[in-house]
């Protein structure tokens, strides 16, 4: 029997039984706090782009398969879940803070291309249209924003693969997102799904490998790493020496969305049913790679 929960701004599945798959959506969430649609100065149609729009109807069928499902409620645009709590732009925050100093330290160890793009742990601008806030944010709110929403969410991603790993040996983490088409002339174009694994740092390559070659039988053109590598989530989560390992899985939005962004139900079932035979792969290599630990 399973049944879902909603606590800390996450939707997570409740099972009885605990598969060695855990599903984290970070960026499908629909909830846009009051606080920020006042400090905005763009619509939310606007601020909406920045989400894996409707990502989280993939695992609506998997729910009765025991694996553990975590959903972000609370949108991107408040807090990206995929960034460390120290990726953020200074540019947000005015000199006068009294943190300004330690955090721009911080934030120049962090991937400096993401930070110039808006993406940070706070987004800052959604690409091709503007930028998000109409003056400068305090630190301290910051602060609120990851200790309400960014701790909850990775301890409940820790919890999870503890559970499984207890269970198994072994725990798999895929943390799903969609991506746009990528464009004619940039690197990836044409691809349908991109597995990443921190290029070997966050999962088995055998697991990532098989993950790319299962997408390929099912007739999405697939690659590894490229051009979506894995981020905070990956970094932080997979440990695949200890058993503990994490791929990141983008499929492109057309494969399940209609040209308004709305989910098309056909669409949805079909990537769904490939979604879970991944899962089902993963497990299986998971449980191997195990083994062959256990037995050195």
């Amino acid at each position: 029997m399973q049944d879902c929960a909603d606590v800390n701004h996450i939707k997570q599945s409740v099972s009885a039984s605990i598969s060695p798959i855990v599903i984290s959506v970070p960026h499908a969430g629909r909830h846009y706090p009051s606080l920020l649609q006042a400090q905005s100065r763009l619509a939310l149609e606007h601020l909406s782009l920045l989400e894996d729009r409707h990502v989280d109807a993939l695992t609506e069928a998997l729910m009765g398969m025991e694996h553990q499902i975590l959903v972000a409620t609370t949108a991107r645009a408040w807090i990206d879940l995929n960034r460390a709590p120290h990726e953020i732009e200074p540019e947000m925050i005015a000199r006068t803070d009294p943190g300004f100093a330690d955090m721009r330290k911080a934030a120049m160890q962090c991937d400096q291309a993401k930070m110039v793009a808006g993406l940070g742990l706070i987004p800052s601008r959604v690409p091709r249209i503007g930028s998000i806030y109409r003056h400068k944010l305090a630190l301290e709110d910051i602060q609120q924003r990851i200790m309400s929403i960014h701790t909850p969410w990775h301890d409940a991603i820790e919890r999870a693969m503890a559970a499984a790993w207890r269970v198994h040996g072994f725990a798999v983490l895929v943390d799903l997102h969609s991506m746009p088409a990528i464009p004619r002339g940039q690197t990836g174009h044409g691809l349908r799904a991109v597995i990443g694994n921190r290029h070997g740092q966050s999962c088995d390559i055998a697991l990532a490998g098989r993950a790319v070659s299962m997408l390929r039988r099912e007739g999405l053109r697939t690659d590894l790493n490229r051009p979506y590598a894995g981020a905070y989530t990956l970094m932080r989560h997979g440990q695949p020496l200890k058993n503990l390992h994490a791929l990141q899985v983008e499929f492109d939005r057309s494969l399940y969305l209609n040209d308004m962004g709305e989910p098309i139900a056909a669409r949805v079932e079909i990537l769904s049913s490939i979604l879970a035979r991944l899962c089902e792969a993963l497990a299986d290599i998971g449980k191997m790679i195990s083994h062959m630990q256990a037995a050195e």
